[in-house]
């Protein structure tokens, strides 16, 4: 199948989930660029998709540097206080996706006001009993109500996980927590998102309520690391394999 077929079956198959959902109005797909070419990234710009996440700061501000400028950027891996500056220089940034902590929301905010501009974060939050990545379930309204009253600079839009593959509970779990934000942030309704689902389970994530799902390998094909990412890579939680 040609790259053209795969990405028109890919966003055919995003809209059927999102007419079938009642939990979410409308899904951004998210193309999942690690490790992948900028020639096979501009195969999907030219298709006319606009929005790419990357999980490696290096390799996002490569790609950054030399890609078109209308690209919406998404951060959607670990990002250490000590290269957001870096990661904020990039203009056309969309969001960062991973704020897991207090440290790293005022270290952004910061780096945000000496930037002077505003950006757009989302919460990753740990859903799952297998995955360590994000704020633990219990702390993300803490963090949300920090972001809200003392971070300025940045624009809360939304939550993210990395769960367990096909797991609905997690999907719920969620959405349910985007709930109980929304009694309090009232002001956070019409523009908040949830980022879950990836290549395997993108539909099941947009019947719970996804309005982003994270596809790499449906898009791209599997991937192929390089013997000097191999160290990066290991750190890298297997959920983060699948997208």
């Amino acid at each position: 199948m040609d790259k053209h077929t795969i990405f028109k079956e890919i966003s055919q198959n995003v809209l059927k989930a999102v007419s079938k959902s009642v939990k979410t109005k409308s899904t951004i797909l998210l193309a999942v660029s690690k490790t992948k070419s900028k020639e096979q990234i501009m195969d999907i710009y030219n298709e006319g998709h606009r929005d790419f996440g990357e999980n490696y700061v290096n390799e996002l501000l490569e790609k950054a540097a030399e890609l078109p400028k209308d690209i919406n950027w998404h951060m959607i891996g670990h990002l250490q206080s000590n290269k957001a500056k870096k990661v904020l220089e990039i203009e056309n940034l969309k969001v960062i996706e991973t704020i897991d902590s207090i440290k790293l929301a005022n270290e952004i905010n910061t780096q945000s006001k000496k930037l002077n501009r505003k950006v757009r974060i989302y919460i990753q939050v740990n859903v799952s009993e297998d995955n360590k990545s994000g704020i633990e379930y219990s702390e993300a309204i803490g963090l949300v109500d920090h972001v809200m009253k003392n971070c300025e600079n940045l624009k809360l839009g939304g939550l993210m996980s990395m769960g367990t593959i096909g797991d609905e509970k997690e999907f719920i779990k969620l959405y349910d927590l985007k709930l109980e934000i929304l009694k309090t942030h009232k002001e956070l309704e019409n523009d908040f998102v949830l980022s879950m689902g990836t290549s395997d389970d993108f539909d099941l994530a947009i019947l719970n309520g996804s309005g982003e799902v994270r596809i790499g390998t449906k898009l791209f094909g599997k991937r192929e690391y390089p013997s000097e990412n191999k160290p990066e890579e290991k750190k890298t939680k297997p959920e983060e394999t699948k997208i």
